[in-house]
């Protein structure tokens, strides 16, 4: 079995600004989570059951993001007014690890705040200002692998730095996305509530959250000593073996 400090990802500082998740005590069946993680967010948005999966996925994918080499960004996009792209994004605030979401921000805020923080990143409303900023799409474009980065002049002495990108995004938007980010992204197409369907409201206060976020804080330790006991066994396989 992995060594414990797997799970350890970040530094206690990094986390002092988000919420203490407890996981459960008992393993969890990663099928039986996503069902439920699923069947959940159906029943507070309206869309077609890929759209659906795609974001059950990215949601599970937030809470182990430092095992893994690449960060798709969820692309939430609607034809139209009210068809619940905020509502998604509430709910992704809700459900992944570490989350910071924002109406609008600067590329300078959130390349500093991935530096400090690797939090999840939610940004609503991009219609209305990411087109504009190659800068902002620019961090989004370069952050979806371990090795992004920006350099800028820092500090009183201006000295070079090297700020790192790479973090878990998510952007919600009406029409499409910036046609770079799409390419790194994986689409979550929404659709307008059809008359006759019951949609829940979304109630953050809900103990629903909590038992889910401890699953998932469950699923993560689980996936971690996974990722770490994979790479001892790969490392002492034959050269050809990981070809």
């Amino acid at each position: 079995m992995a060594n414990s400090n797997v799970v350890q990802l970040l530094p206690r500082e990094k986390e002092s600004i988000f919420e203490h998740v407890e996981p459960c005590t008992e393993s969890v069946k990663i099928s039986i989570l996503l069902n439920e993680l699923e069947a959940e967010f159906r029943q507070h948005i309206s869309c077609d059951a890929e759209a659906a999966i795609a974001a059950t996925l990215w949601i599970a994918s937030t809470w182990v993001i430092d095992v893994t080499d690449f960060a798709p960004i969820a692309c939430v996009v609607a034809p139209e007014k009210r068809c619940g792209k905020s509502t998604a994004l509430d709910f992704f605030e809700l459900t992944v690890k570490n989350p910071i979401k924002a109406d609008n921000a600067s590329a300078a805020a959130i390349f500093r705040v991935i530096e400090k923080y690797r939090p999840t990143i939610l940004l609503d409303e991009i219609d209305t200002y990411l087109a504009s900023n190659s800068e902002l799409i620019g961090i989004f474009n370069g952050g979806n692998k371990p090795n992004g980065g920006t350099v800028r002049c820092d500090g009183k002495e201006h000295e070079p730095k090297i700020f790192k990108t790479f973090s878990a995004k998510a952007v919600a938007g009406i029409g499409t996305v910036p046609s770079t980010i799409g390419d790194r992204g994986i689409e979550i197409k929404l659709t307008r509530k059809l008359v006759g369907e019951n949609l829940k409201r979304l109630d953050s206060r809900s103990k629903t959250w909590d038992y889910l976020k401890s699953r998932l804080a469950r699923f993560e330790i689980q996936f971690c000593e996974m990722a770490d006991d994979y790479k001892k066994m790969a490392g002492e396989m034959p050269l050809e073996f990981n070809s």
